[in-house]
């Protein structure tokens, strides 16, 4: 009787592993024809001091880091020649994942040595969607003849994400 409660229920293993990580920094651009400190420099936009609310928000055109973009682009205003502006002014949303594996080990009989162990795993077992910062639009402003205007619709869009969908395995390891 021992050894039928000792096949069902002994010789489990489980091993959870969580991820948490803070958001990846970016930073707001003038327009990609703008170079305030050289010609060979893309300039950052200046931040006003007016806060800037980030959080992944699904809007028509798809994920963005912002819930209002045109509000948020308001919060910076175009770098003069001769300025820097702000470099890592915004945050992207932290990663976070769950990982779990579960393994089952079965004494094969007439050995003590051999064993035969079932495996499973699941990689981002939530399911969990993080996006990735170097994939964002973040060029806000045009240069037109007589001033600064906001003119783009994907200011703060992403265009690929950080992790990996679910993924889940099984697995049969012969041990001797």
């Amino acid at each position: 009787m021992m050894r039928v409660a000792d096949v069902v229920l002994g010789g489990w293993e489980l091993a959870p592993t969580l991820i948490l990580t803070s958001g990846l920094p970016a930073s707001i651009l003038n327009d990609n024809y703008s170079f305030p400190t050289n010609n060979y420099t893309y300039g950052y936009a200046t931040w006003t001091g007016v806060p800037v609310k980030t959080g992944t928000t699904k809007t028509g055109a798809g994920p963005n880091l912002f819930p209002d973009p045109v509000a948020a682009a308001a919060a910076f205003t175009f770098t003069l020649p001769g300025e820097s502006g702000n470099r890592n002014s915004v945050r992207g949303d932290g990663n976070i994942s769950i990982n779990l594996g579960l393994y089952k080990r079965f004494r094969l009989p007439g050995s003590d040595k051999q064993n035969l162990q079932f495996r499973a795993e699941a990689y981002n077992l939530t399911n969990s969607v993080r996006f990735d910062v170097n994939s964002l639009y973040l060029s806000a402003f045009n240069l037109g003849p007589t001033s600064l205007t906001f003119t783009n619709p994907n200011f703060g869009k992403y265009s690929s994400t950080l992790t990996t969908p679910r993924q889940i395995q099984f697995a049969l390891r012969y041990m001797f």
